[in-house]
C-alpha cells in the first residue's frame, strides 16, 4: 500500500495565518516468509519546507500508555521530538509458532511470538528556535526501539517487552 499525502495551508482563508506545504509518503507491506512467518513493515518519509509554528510541524507519535500502539513509538513521550524532515521504519516479524511450537504446553495454548523494530531519524532546520518553543529535535540522530513478545494469549491478549536503545540528555 503506497500513500502520498500533500497538504497545503492557505493564508487568510477562514482566519488562517500561514501559507505552507507538507509532503508525506508511506509504504506498507506484509511479506510472507515461509517457515519464518511473515514480516510487516511501514516505511514513512516526509518534509515540510516552510517555516511554520511547531503544532503544524511533524510531532512524532509517542505513546505513554500501557497499551501497545503499532503506529507509535511506544517508549517515546508525547511531543518529545519534532521534525520538519523525517524518515521512519516500523517492522514486525510474526514468527507464527516457529519458536513456540517447539514448547509442548505453549504449543497447546497456541501462543505466537513476534519481534518489533522501530527506527526514526529526523531533523528540524536552523530557522526554528528550539529554545524559545521548548522543542527537541533528533538532529539527524536515530531513535530506535526493539521489542519482542507473545500474542494470541487467551485468543485476544498480546504482551510486549519494548526497549528504547538511545536516550538524549
Amino acid at each position: 500500500i503506497i500513500t502520498f499525502r500533500y497538504t497545503h495551508g492557505f493564508k487568510d482563508i477562514l482566519g488562517s495565518d500561514f501559507n505552507y506545504n507538507k509532503y508525506h509518503l508511506n509504504i506498507q507491506q506484509t511479506v510472507p516468509m515461509g517457515i519464518l512467518g511473515r514480516g510487516e513493515y511501514s516505511l514513512t518519509a516526509g518534509i515540510i519546507p516552510n517555516k511554520i509554528p511547531y503544532p503544524l510541524l511533524e510531532n512524532h507519535l509517542g505513546n505513554e500508555f500501557i497499551f501497545y500502539n503499532r503506529y507509535a513509538f511506544n517508549m517515546m513521550r508525547f511531543f518529545e521530538f519534532t521534525s520538519n524532515k523525517y524518515a521512519s521504519l516500523q517492522y514486525t516479524q510474526n514468527l507464527e509458532g516457529l519458536i513456540t511450537n517447539s514448547l509442548p504446553l505453549i504449543k497447546k495454548w497456541n501462543w505466537r511470538n513476534h519481534f518489533t523494530f522501530n527506527y526514526l531519524i529526523g531533523d528540524l532546520g536552523n530557522e526554528f528556535d528550539l529554545q524559545r518553543n521548548n522543542l527537541r529535535s533528533l538532529n539527524g540522530k536515530p531513535y530506535i526501539e526493539l521489542g519482542y513478545g507473545f500474542s494470541n494469549i487467551f485468543r485476544f491478549l498480546r504482551v510486549d517487552f519494548i526497549h528504547r536503545l538511545n536516550i538524549w540528555k
